[in-house]
């Protein structure tokens, strides 16, 4: 075994020259790394932050651009030439509206049309003639003005000119006369070259590249006009923010996509970068960085190695040589001090004298006890002043050991109430007797030096002397993020519906509660019910019901407002909550719904929903009445389409049960069993 021992692999100075390397490749690929990791980080936060810029640059000049196109409609609609020329027989007054609208075009550049269409179907356009047959009331520009009938500027879609054939986009607004009647409506149009021209004007990029969008992804301007009218599939309704970043991947290559909201319109500026490009020359600088890194490290590690060999590696060296003789019996010459660091060869004469290491006392214990415990521990003397702090109460309060022992324990321990954010007095209570022991937990806000809170749970207890006199007071805390964490994850399950992650029925009774205030009327609630799922359960399983209710829950969600309250107040019924929404506006609600539902299905079964909904207008209703005629409505609606949804599914089913060529014969006269049984409940007739 001794013989094993001798036996070295490696002499002191190869050992000390490959440590040295290692150390410093170690070390300053660590540096290196961190750097690195800084540089990357910091670059590519600076490159998001100057396209986040350039978008919000573009998008506040396209948004300058509508703000000036909606001030000229709003100035020739209150022009009462323009209000009533349309309506009268006088010519000299069309021409000079016609004269007008000339002026307007050529001092805008960006105006291609300036007209208006009114009741009687007649329009006043200056640089083109319409057909004989053309009526202005069936144009997509004269509808959307209608519908909205406020006297503000909309927005209205890209259309193509059916003679030109231009991408135009238009904005209009309603005409009033002078009793204040709807007669018609002015539109301008602008040319989506001209607005893709303008956003993409300043590119830092050679990559990027600007569209205009609606809320629903549809492509309005685009700088390739075949992309007008196909749909961004990256952005929707479920788009947090007016402004934020997109990453997704665009043909194979990864990109960002940036936007912002055009103000109060439903339009959003996307600009489009490919993420290569941004990162390319800042993958290359951090490549130069770690390779400079390598070089010096080895340079720095040999240098090390050198240093090491003289100054330690040959002490040791001449040590074992000694110690060597010893052990042979020869007789050593007197030590000559070839090196500075004498202190190995006095550790070399003193090793026969060395003792046994000395017990600590028992104050350095119960220091160790302390210093190893995971919990903060602050110790003071009667009046407070801190005697003694460990490691986890010095890293969470922030402050150098010799600033803290000394002082005052409020001046260190910086603790807020968790309700009022109230600072805490801390201290032994005064009602505390001198054989008293009390430990209790209390919760409370920890502002570090650094200005951080963390939540923190602490006792006090006293620190008593041999006679049981209280000599001081200890302080133990924990930072309970975590158990803070865990407590706010079970007040969320307990709001929210585990299925579809909805809010659930006890959210949606105390929301009514909280919104039946006048402030929020009108007030509607609607109820929803999934049609036929226990058909659907008992033709293809739970798990297809299941799938039902999701692709349900989050079709209605996405039409939505942020404000809205959606819960699933059932096993196939939802409850939404619209405040300050009127009758009119839930319809038109219900039916966007229901447009977004056609064609959606789960394995064959399409989603049917019967919807109900109730307004409360006046502070004397009662909400309860509301929302019994919601659910009233709701399923006298249902009564009907939930019928009609069950026949043709089951009819659907077992055409498609008798056409499946793969099952066997045993499990199509099972399954169409359950059908048989499903249509006789339903009065259904198999010629039927």
């Amino acid at each position: 075994m001794i013989r094993n021992l001798g036996k070295r692999k490696l002499s002191i100075k190869q050992e000390v020259f490959y440590l040295g390397v290692v150390f410093s490749l170690v070390t300053l690929l660590l540096f290196g790394g961190i750097l690195c990791t800084s540089i990357y980080y910091m670059q590519v936060n600076h490159a998001k932050q100057a396209l986040h810029d350039s978008n919000y640059h573009m998008a506040m000049i396209a948004k300058n651009q509508s703000r000036a196109i909606s001030n000229t409609l709003q100035v020739l609609s209150n022009n009462p030439d323009v209000r009533t020329a349309g309506l009268s027989d006088d010519e000299a007054l069309v021409s000079k509206v016609r004269s007008l609208y000339r002026d307007y075009y050529n001092s805008d550049k960006n105006i291609m049309y300036i007209y208006s269409g009114y009741e009687n179907g007649r329009i006043i356009i200056d640089n083109w003639t319409s057909p004989p047959e053309f009526d202005p009331r069936e144009r997509p520009w004269y509808k959307h003005a209608t519908d909205i009938k406020e006297n503000k500027v909309v927005l209205g879609r890209a259309y193509q000119d059916a003679s030109t054939k231009q991408w135009l986009v238009s904005s209009s607004t309603p005409l009033y006369g002078m009793d204040g009647e709807f007669v018609g409506v002015l539109s301008i149009d602008r040319t989506v070259e001209n607005m893709s021209s303008i956003i993409n004007e300043k590119n830092l990029y050679k990559s990027q590249y600007s569209f205009i969008i609606d809320g629903y992804g549809k492509i309005l301007v685009h700088p390739n006009q075949n992309m007008i009218q196909k749909t961004f599939s990256y952005f929707g309704a479920e788009v947090p923010s007016l402004s934020g970043e997109i990453n997704f991947d665009e043909g194979g290559e990864p990109s960002w996509a940036f936007y912002s909201a055009l103000g109060d319109s439903d339009w959003y500026l996307v600009t489009i970068v490919n993420k290569h490009e941004v990162l390319l020359p800042l993958y290359q600088t951090i490549f130069i960085l770690a390779v400079i890194s390598i070089i010096i490290a080895l340079m720095l590690g040999a240098f090390q190695s050198r240093v090491l060999n003289t100054r330690l590696g040959r002490p040791l060296i001449v040590l074992g040589n000694r110690i060597r003789k010893i052990s042979n019996g020869e007789n050593l010459e007197k030590l000559k001090y070839y090196h500075s660091n004498h202190e190995i060869v006095e550790i070399a004469q003193n090793i026969e004298k060395l003792a046994s290491i000395a017990v600590k006392d028992k104050e350095e214990k119960l220091k160790t006890i302390l210093f190893s415990v995971a919990d903060g521990v602050i110790a003071t003397d009667r009046k407070g002043i801190v005697e003694f702090v460990n490691p986890v109460a010095k890293a969470h309060i922030n402050r150098l050991e010799d600033r803290i022992v000394g002082r005052k324990i409020e001046e260190i321990f910086d603790i807020y109430s968790e309700t009022d954010n109230c600072k805490v007095a801390v201290g032994l209570p005064k009602s505390w007797g001198e054989n008293q022991y009390y430990n209790k937990e209390y919760y409370a806000k920890m502002r570090t030096q650094s200005g951080a809170e963390i939540p923190i749970e602490y006792s006090i207890s006293p620190i008593k002397d041999s006679k049981s006199k209280i000599t001081g007071m200890v302080i133990v805390f924990r930072d309970y993020t975590v158990k803070k964490k865990k407590q706010e994850k079970i007040e969320y399950m307990s709001y929210h519906d585990p299925l579809t992650g909805i809010y659930n029925r006890r959210y949606f009774d105390e929301q009514i509660i909280e919104l039946d205030k006048e402030e929020n009327l009108p007030l509607t609630i609607i109820y929803a019910d999934i049609n036929g799922l226990k058909l659907a359960n008992d033709l293809k399983g739970h798990a297809t019901g299941d799938k039902l209710i999701k692709l349900a829950a989050s079709s209605i969600k996405k039409e939505l407002r942020t404000n809205d309250i959606f819960s699933r107040i059932g096993g196939d019924e939802f409850g939404i909550v619209l405040p300050q929404t009127g009758a009119e506006a839930a319809g038109l609600l219900i039916e966007r719904i229901r447009a977004s539902l056609e064609d959606k299905k789960v394995e064959g079964i399409f989603l049917s929903i019967s919807f109900g909904y109730a307004t409360k207008y006046k502070p004397e209703e009662k909400i309860s009445s509301i929302i019994t005629d919601s659910d009233s409505n709701m399923y006298s609606n249902k009564i009907t389409e939930s019928a009609i949804f069950k026949k043709n599914t089951i009819i659907d089913f077992r055409n498609a049960i008798e056409n499946k060529h793969s099952m066997t014969l045993e499990d199509k006269l099972r399954t169409k069993k359950i059908c048989d049984v499903a249509m006789i409940e339903m009065g259904i007739k198999g010629d039927e």
